[in-house]
C-alpha cells in the first residue's frame, strides 16, 4: 500500500521586509521544528521513496533538514507548480 505524507512548511523569518514570501528563510523556531519532524520520522522508522516540494526557500530548507535528520537518502524534486500549495512538502512512501 502506498502512503502519502504531507508536511506544511515551518515558520519563516520576517526580519527582512523586502524579501518576497518565496525567498524567506526558516526562522529559529522553524529550524528546530524541521529537525524535530526528521527525528520523529526516524523514531517511527519511516522511510520515504520520493519527495516533492515547492522550490520556495522555506519549503526546501525544511524538507532538507527533516530528511537529513531522519537519515533519508533520497533526492527531492522541487516543483514550481506547487509553490503556492498549502502543503508545500509531500512525500510518497510505498
Amino acid at each position: 500500500m502506498k502512503t502519502l505524507t504531507l508536511l506544511r512548511h515551518a515558520k519563516s523569518g520576517w526580519d527582512d521586509p523586502v524579501l518576497r514570501d518565496f525567498d524567506r528563510p526558516l526562522n529559529g523556531k522553524g529550524k528546530r521544528a524541521a529537525q524535530l519532524v526528521g527525528r520523529n520520522w526516524r523514531t517511527l522508522g519511516l522511510v520515504f521513496d520520493h519527495a516533492v516540494a515547492s522550490p520556495a526557500v522555506v519549503a526546501r530548507t525544511r524538507g532538507q533538514k527533516a530528511m537529513r535528520r531522519a537519515t533519508c537518502a533520497m533526492a527531492a524534486f522541487w516543483a514550481s507548480s506547487i509553490a503556492r500549495s498549502s502543503a508545500a512538502f509531500a512525500t510518497l512512501r510505498t
